[in-house]
C-alpha cells in the first residue's frame, strides 16, 4: 500500500515506494519537502483534515475522494483522480502529534470503469426503451419471446388484442 507520514509542523513528507505512484512526476522531489508544496493543487481540501484531527476530532477516512492533482508527466496539466484513504495522527509518549499516518489506496481506474458501465448501461435501456416504443407503435402484430422456453418478454398492443388481451408477459 502506498504510505507516507507527514512529519512535524510542516508535514514533511516521507513515503514509501509504493507512494511513489501516487506522486506521478513530483517523485523524487516530493521526499522531505512539506506537504502544502508538493500537493499545492489540494492543499485547500485537505489542509483541513490535519486541522481537524490536531484539534481532537477522530482520524479520517474516505472512500473514493475525488482530486484535481497535476502528477502526470504531460506538461503538468490536472486531472482527476479518486482515493480510498486513511489519515491519522502519530503521537509520541507525552500525546503529542509529532506526524499523520497516511495510507491511501488510488481508485481512479475503478472510478472511472464504473462510471463507464453505467454510461452503457444507461445507453442500453434508453435503447430498450426506444425499441418497445416502435414495436408498441408498429401497425402488425409483434412479439418478443426470450430463450428456449420462448418466455414472452414484450407483446405490442395489435398482438395483445390478437390473443384475446390475456396476460403473457413473462410467460412461456
Amino acid at each position: 500500500f502506498p504510505i507516507t507520514l507527514w512529519c512535524g509542523a510542516e508535514l514533511v513528507l516521507i513515503y514509501n515506494d509504493a507512494y511513489r505512484h501516487v506522486l506521478g512526476r513530483k517523485h523524487p522531489a516530493a521526499l522531505g519537502r512539506p506537504g502544502a508544496q508538493v500537493w499545492a493543487e489540494i492543499w485547500p481540501v485537505i489542509a483541513p483534515l490535519f486541522g481537524q484531527i490536531r484539534r481532537g476530532g477522530p482520524p479520517v477516512f474516505a472512500e473514493d475522494a475525488q482530486f484535481v492533482t497535476r502528477r502526470s508527466e504531460d506538461r503538468g496539466e490536472s486531472a482527476d483522480a479518486w482515493f480510498t484513504f486513511a489519515l491519522s495522527a502519530v503521537r509520541d509518549d507525552a500525546g503529542k502529534i509529532i506526524a499523520f499516518l497516511n495510507v491511501v489506496a488510488e481508485t481512479t481506474g475503478q472510478v472511472l470503469a464504473e462510471r463507464r458501465l453505467n454510461a452503457a448501461r444507461e445507453a442500453a435501456e434508453r435503447a430498450e426503451a426506444r425499441l418497445r416504443e416502435i414495436f408498441a407503435q408498429a401497425p402488425a402484430f409483434m412479439a418478443v419471446l426470450r430463450g428456449k422456453n420462448h418466455v414472452f418478454e414484450f407483446a405490442n398492443e395489435a398482438y395483445v388484442q390478437l390473443i384475446g388481451q390475456r396476460d403473457i408477459i413473462g410467460k412461456p
